[in-house]
């Protein structure tokens, strides 16, 4: 075994420990696992090409074939890191991949088979390029094969950084656009160059090593810009039936409470992707707040407003990403108190302001039961307080004393 396979065989088994270290950051995040199969699969076409024989015919070298399949499923994998990088998602990533799992899997198939080696553009420690065979159909093919991915790879990558509003993921595609066309410019090097111009062993299995490293770097990177929304999550929860709005980074609602959705348009889906100032037309400084709020994230709080004939308090909560730009923010409405006076007047307790708040809201005895987490029996004992305290008989006369600020009603 000479250097320059000794050194495929040492990539190839570091390889398989930075694919390990990839998953033990996150197994479960998908750009995590397609690096690790990216890493896998180099590590198996470098160990294979470090046993290659070059004395050893080309139909009967098996050695030379594992290692050219997995070369060609690494191709394939690097293309997908990167549109998942570019998070490209859906039919379109599909159909971006669908050109390359077709000629890949052509490719494997005959290279396993020993019907065809790729001509003119094989890499590792394979001896004399005269030892191998040429068709130019499938030279053209692979070519073809390496220009899309090359520059379709490049454009996806260019269209993220273009697209994006974060200054630190725009850093880390473009220093992974900068790594990958440098690797791109070593391996033509090392094959045009270096194995086919002057004759030497093509050594681009242990220079694509170094792009093994430069993956690691990238998910390790990223996994921290990944989005963490386990605290604006657990806000939502606690605001599930609450006067409670979430928006992206561009100020349109992503999601809403029921009981905001309820008092603005009847319906979650229909306040989806709205602007938040179209939404609270209440507050007409909205957009610049937002403005301010984008440049400082700095929470705003106590700010009055109307929606109807309703007082409430907004409060804006940016949620930051941990690269430290906005992500979006939780929206709060704080009902100005409505029964302040018939609270005073009938001496309601607190639970039973809150069950009053509700029944105002429209909301029905499961519903308050729901939104209080209490059970409907205790919201019946509740109501049947409420009419005692108030002197009402019903429901109906209750809403219309609670609506007339304890004024008693007819």
């Amino acid at each position: 075994m000479n250097i320059l396979s000794s050194a495929c065989l040492v990539s190839g088994c570091i390889a398989v420990v930075f694919g390990a270290f990839v998953l033990r950051i996150d197994a479960r995040a998908a750009l995590n696992r397609l690096a690790a199969g990216v890493a896998l699969c180099y590590a198996a076409w470098a160990i294979a090409s470090s046993f290659v024989d070059p004395t050893v015919p080309v139909s009967e070298n098996v050695p030379l074939r594992v290692g050219l399949f997995f070369y060609v499923v690494t191709q394939f994998f690097n293309f997908w890191t990167t549109a998942t990088v570019a998070q490209v998602r859906g039919r379109w990533r599909l159909a971006l991949l669908l050109p390359l799992v077709v000629v890949s899997s052509i490719e494997g198939a005959r290279i396993l088979t020993g019907e065809w080696i790729i001509g003119g553009y094989v890499v590792g420690p394979h001896g004399p390029v005269s030892t191998l065979t040429h068709h130019r159909f499938w030279l053209a093919l692979n070519l073809a094969k390496g220009v899309y991915a090359r520059f379709v790879g490049g454009g996806l990558l260019a269209w993220a950084w273009w697209k994006s509003p974060s200054r630190r993921f725009r850093a880390i595609l473009l220093q992974f656009f900068v790594f990958a066309a440098l690797t791109g410019v070593c391996v033509w090097f090392c094959t045009t160059v270096v194995w086919l111009t002057w004759g030497y062993r093509d050594p681009t299995v242990a220079v694509s090593g170094v792009g093994i490293l430069i993956l690691y770097n990238l998910v390790a990177r990223y996994d921290f810009l990944r989005r963490d929304r386990a605290g604006i999550e657990g806000q939502k929860f606690r605001s599930l039936r609450d006067f409670a709005l979430l928006v992206d980074a561009e100020g349109r609602v992503a999601w809403a409470g029921e009981r905001m959705a309820r008092l603005i348009s009847g319906s979650q889906e229909k306040l989806k992707g709205r602007a938040l100032a179209e939404v609270l037309r209440g507050w007409s400084e909205l957009p610049r707040l937002w403005k301010e709020i984008a440049r400082d994230h700095a929470p705003r709080a106590g700010l009055p407003g109307s929606l109807g004939s309703r007082r409430f308090l907004l409060t804006i909560t940016p949620e930051i990403d941990r690269f430290g730009d906005l992500e979006g923010a939780l929206v709060r409405l704080q009902p100005v108190n409505r029964l302040d006076v018939t609270a005073r007047l009938y001496g309601l307790s607190a639970r039973e302001q809150e069950v009053a708040d509700r029944l105002l809201d429209g909301f029905g005895v499961r519903e308050i039961a729901d939104a209080l987490f209490i059970s409907p029996a205790t919201v019946k004992n509740h109501l049947h307080s409420l009419y005692r305290k108030t002197q009402t008989a019903n429901r109906v006369r209750l809403v219309r004393l609670l609506m007339s600020d304890g004024s008693p009603a007819g």
